[in-house]
């Protein structure tokens, strides 16, 4: 589970001097619109429900409240992190009573989930990219081609990464230490892993295959960074964000989540390489980390719901409601998918 980690740090990142995006307000810019198998603690079943996971009536995945309601794709009585899609199948990871911690697939369409591979510790997040399934787990960095066998994975890289999302593009894999004070760059193939940019509290990180992206805790009251991924100078995009989350680029733009207890968390975007962040929404849920974006709209995991706004600006919408737990999301063309942690489901709802 992708979590929030805070710790006061002296190391200072090289900012560069975009000043006029660089705005003060109340929690962001100006408001501008190797293999292991099966365990026995972990229950799978297409079917849901308590018969087919050992789990209390209570547990249960919650009744649908909304206009819509989502459908269990599978049951999993530990759920940890993760959920990414290929169009295929989508993916999640599980914990374990023991010192294995499965990575899953089902098919989106639907069907019995199967043991994708395994790790030998907690899995923090997965990125697809150019065929292959990409995680980070505290002892470093792996990689699976989708087509391979199970027990295929290979370690590409040491370290201890840290518990926000990595950055993949065709080359690289970029991901903080769990300090916060480095950003790293390992090779997808696996070799050396080098220092990417020195700061102070990084957490997220992201890429488009031209830049990297992260968020800082503790630079400038939360910064939102980039820096072009032959290296350079980083350049703070944003700053004075109280609590800076979750990146995704998409063809045009970079979106990234900033929450508060004042006023819940704010949804920006600002075009790949740079320029002035636009407020996309600002919804009133708070501890919104982890977002997804497709061509129209981006979605986020409110714990007990699924939120939905249009990139290009708009209301606030409920996407779904009775979702105790919702963390993790992930979307396709046609569905959104997200873990319910208290009902114990992988949960599917088409767009």
């Amino acid at each position: 589970m992708r979590t929030c980690l805070v710790v006061a740090l002296t190391v200072v990142v090289s900012v560069g001097s975009k000043g006029s995006s660089q705005t003060p307000n109340d929690g962001g810019p100006a408001d501008t619109a190797n293999d292991h198998l099966v365990g026995p603690e972990i229950n799978l079943g297409g079917g849901g429900g308590d018969a087919a996971d050992g789990r209390d009536g209570a547990d249960a995945p919650p009744a649908c409240t909304g206009p819509r309601c989502p459908i269990v794709l599978a049951t999993d009585s530990n759920p940890a992190c993760c959920v990414v899609a290929d169009g295929t199948y989508v993916y999640w990871a599980s914990y374990s009573a023991g010192s294995v911690y499965p990575i899953n697939r089902v098919l989106a369409a639907g069907g019995a989930p199967e043991y994708f591979e395994s790790s030998d510790f907690i899995i923090d997040d997965m990125v697809i990219k150019d065929g292959a399934l990409y995680w980070a787990a505290s002892n470093g960095i792996f990689r699976r081609d989708l087509a391979g066998a199970r027990g295929s994975a290979t370690k590409i890289g040491s370290g201890s990464p840290n518990y926000g999302s990595i950055g993949v593009d065709s080359n690289f894999v970029y991901w903080a230490d769990v300090a916060g004070t480095r950003i790293h760059k390992t090779p997808v193939a696996g070799g050396t892993t080098v220092d990417f940019a020195t700061t102070t509290q990084a957490q997220y990180v992201a890429t488009d295959g031209t830049n990297v992206y992260w968020s800082d805790q503790d630079l400038q009251g939360g910064a939102f960074v980039t820096a072009p991924v032959g290296g350079g100078t980083p350049t703070v995009l944003a700053m004075d964000l109280s609590n800076p989350g979750d990146i995704v680029v998409d063809a045009t733009n970079v979106y990234f989540a900033n929450s508060s207890t004042l006023f819940g968390t704010k949804f920006w975007k600002v075009p790949r390489g740079g320029g002035t962040p636009v407020m996309v929404a600002l919804s009133p849920d708070f501890a919104t980390y982890e977002i997804a974006v497709d061509a129209t709209d981006i979605y986020w995991a409110a714990y007990n719901k699924i939120g939905k706004a249009p990139i290009g600006g708009g209301s606030v919408t409920t996407f779904a409601t009775g979702q105790e737990g919702a963390m993790s999301i992930a979307v396709d063309a046609s569905n959104v998918y997200w873990l319910n942690t208290d009902g114990g489901a992988l949960m599917k709802l088409a767009k």
